[in-house]
């Protein structure tokens, strides 16, 4: 009987979470913990009995770049601020609210729900995670090596300690989700996870180098991110062709010169 009001509980805890620290930065370790927790609760007995780690990268990858996104947003902007924190209540909500159909209720479930909107928060998710590394590395001058390691960075702010998933993990956690919502098991992804993941980080890094503000290098990151996964995603389907490798090329061409032209270069 629990199980039903979950999804909207845990969305509307890890909202009020993302509030409350927006007015008590100094604790922002504490906020993060209590993210770690709630993920973990909400997965645990949302699925224990149906392999329930699998359920929680999403989830728990969204809530913590979105905290570690709203160190660098300015408080001023509090529009931008609502607004990223209201689009992760509700891709929160509506992911454990489709995972609860898909285990519980399938007749309710559409097909394919969780494959889409992985794949579009996913996509968000690699926005925000490169635009927190390369605001802390503009703002706070953590260097990239330091972004990219896994684990918890301690910054030399007034906000005491930032936590960090690092670039590697995350991205791990994102690529994880990836795979995993398109049903195709990691032991035979695991060459696809590798050389996405190794294609990323060098391209993390080289962009790294470009005088950019930091969201326009976090969309250059995206964008590649989402050319990448496309392709893997046509290829282990066998829908890739050169006529989809054309497109993905042209879209991604257009796009970047449409950053790079418009952008004010330091």
């Amino acid at each position: 009987m629990l199980t039903q009001f979950l999804p909207f509980g845990a969305s509307i805890l890890m909202w009020l979470l993302l509030q409350l620290s927006l007015y008590q930065s100094p604790l922002i370790w504490c906020w993060a913990g209590a993210l770690i927790v709630l993920n973990i609760l909400t997965a645990w007995l949302l699925a224990y009995r149906h392999g329930w780690l699998n359920f929680l990268p999403l989830p728990l990858a969204s809530s913590l770049i979105v905290l570690g996104y709203l160190t660098i947003v300015p408080q001023n902007q509090i529009w931008l601020v609502q607004t990223i924190m209201a689009a992760a209540l509700i891709a929160t909500y509506l992911y454990w609210r489709w995972v609860y159909f898909y285990l519980y209720l399938p007749a309710r479930y559409t097909a394919f729900s969780l494959d889409s909107l992985s794949f579009y928060v996913n996509f968000f998710l690699t926005f925000l995670l490169a635009g927190t590394a390369y605001g802390w590395h503009d703002f706070l001058g953590q260097s990239i090596p330091s972004l990219i390691l896994p684990g918890m960075i301690i910054s030399a702010s007034p906000l005491v300690g930032v936590p960090s998933l690092g670039v590697a993990l995350g991205l791990g956690l994102i690529l994880y989700q990836f795979f995993w919502s398109g049903k195709v098991a990691i032991k035979n992804a695991w060459p696809y996870f590798a050389v996405a993941a190794a294609l990323l980080l060098e391209w993390f890094v080289v962009l790294s180098y470009l005088p950019l503000a930091y969201y326009l290098l976090a969309f250059l990151w995206a964008s590649a991110y989402y050319v990448i996964v496309g392709l893997i995603s046509d290829k282990l389907a066998g829908k890739l062709d050169k006529s989809k490798i054309r497109l993905y090329l042209i879209l991604t061409v257009l796009s970047w010169l449409a950053v790079l032209l418009s952008a004010r270069w330091i």
